[in-house]
């Protein structure tokens, strides 16, 4: 028997029906599990483990940063560098970067990856090879808290180009090549972090080389005043998982101190060997 009413209800709830799926098609799509961050900075220096890469002099920087829900972490860095410390080049440096970082606890993290630094067309010729300075290094960090610990072994031939004895002018495997790093972040007060770091250089079959680097400064506690790769390479961020803030390279504001065995000027003696490089090993500029 045709009831009006129950029609009406029925239509009411078709037309109900027909609202929650055309709400549920306009619904916002899913969240991207990547998450990218970028930034161009220029800097007054730009210091790899406590030595200048620009001889102290102003260049600019770029970053970009791509991060995965899972841990995964990938990422490109440019910047410019000086052609005494890197001869025959462009004077640029590109870094390719990667890696996973996996959190165990609330405060703790570990992080593997690899980076590699390319500088183009850089070389110098000696013993009858053509050396280039492109480098690859692996990393094992671990973050508790404030406090990281990192370390770095070199998986290319020739460390940053550094293959000739001095004195000797024999050529050396440089693969292998160490650097340990501890930081400590602490909170001293609201808005203000302490950044304490302390470094170790050891370049394989090359001791005269190794040398140890040290830093401690202020700086306020917030991310946006401090660019991406400035935390990478100045030790752990503030924001532990961010993608990739931990690589070793910075131009720090507060320029960590590099201690050479056998020179006080760390600076000095880089430039002195990149200039006994391009000269050849009769050379007695070391």
């Amino acid at each position: 028997m045709f009831s009006p009413s129950r029609t009406l209800h029925r239509l009411a709830a078709a037309g109900c029906l027909a609202t929650l799926a055309t709400t549920a098609c306009a619904a916002e799509p899913a969240p991207s599990a990547w998450t990218e961050t970028g930034n161009i900075t220029a800097v007054s220096d730009y210091l790899f483990r406590g030595i200048s890469q620009t001889q102290a002099k102003p260049t600019a920087q770029a970053t970009l940063d791509f991060t995965h829900s899972s841990g995964v972490y990938l990422g490109l860095f440019g910047s410019g560098v000086s052609h005494a410390a890197y001869n025959n080049g462009a004077g640029s440096e590109l870094d390719v970067y990667g890696g996973y970082r996996h959190a165990l606890n609330a405060d703790t993290t570990v992080d593997a990856g690899l980076v590699t630094y390319w500088f183009p067309g850089a070389h110098y010729a000696t013993g009858g090879k053509d050396i280039k300075y492109h480098t690859q290094e692996a990393k094992f960090g671990v973050n508790i808290g404030s406090f990281n610990a990192t370390a770095w072994v070199s998986l290319s031939r020739y460390w940053f180009g550094f293959t000739v004895q001095p004195g000797s002018g024999d050529l050396v495997d440089t693969r292998g090549t160490v650097y340990g790093e501890l930081n400590w972040n602490p909170e001293l007060v609201p808005g203000l972090i302490l950044n304490l770091h302390a470094g170790r250089q050891q370049v394989r079959h090359m001791d005269d080389f190794n040398f140890y680097d040290a830093r401690s400064r202020r700086q306020a506690s917030t991310t946006a005043a401090m660019p991406a790769r400035t935390a990478r390479r100045c030790g752990p961020s503030l924001t532990p998982t961010a993608a990739a803030r931990t690589w070793c390279k910075s131009a720090c504001w507060s320029p960590p101190r590099a201690i050479f065995k056998t020179s006080a000027s760390p600076e000095g003696k880089w430039a002195a060997f990149r200039t006994w490089q391009a000269a050849g090993p009769t050379s007695s500029a070391i």
